[in-house]
């Protein structure tokens, strides 16, 4: 972020809190703290800080939580991928063999035999 920036990040604050110092020297000192932050980012810290809070925001109110920002996102994007993957395995997907469905189904009973019977976990379940 550029100082011009900087001063056009400090106007709503200024608006908003009357007795907020917006001189050339703030300014400057912002810059220092924010030359490396996203205005967009900053814009909207300042504006989430304006309809909460009532006092000026520091430096570490407009850069916010970066890191928890970031992760937000990355997971996000994580979980519109993962939407997309699940919808296209259920376009290419396949039916189960025949022949595996009846497998399961007969390890399923013997299991449930078995753990009626109290013998789950002696290895009795065979083939």
């Amino acid at each position: 972020m550029n100082k011009a920036e900087v001063a056009e990040l400090l106007k709503p604050i200024k608006r908003n809190y009357p007795n907020f110092d917006a001189s050339i020297e703030v300014v400057e000192h912002y810059h220092k703290y924010l030359q490396d932050f996203p205005f967009e980012l900053a814009q909207y810290n300042v504006d989430q800080h304006i309809m909460t809070e009532k006092y000026a925001p520091t430096v570490a109110h407009i850069r916010g939580q970066l890191a928890e920002q970031t992760q937000h996102e990355q997971l996000r994007e994580e979980a519109i991928n993962m939407t997309a993957q699940i919808e296209e395995w259920k376009l290419t997907a396949v039916p189960m063999p025949s022949h595996v469905k009846e497998a399961l189904k007969n390890l399923d009973k013997k299991f449930r035999e078995a753990f009626d019977d109290g013998h789950v976990g002696r290895n009795t379940i065979t083939e």
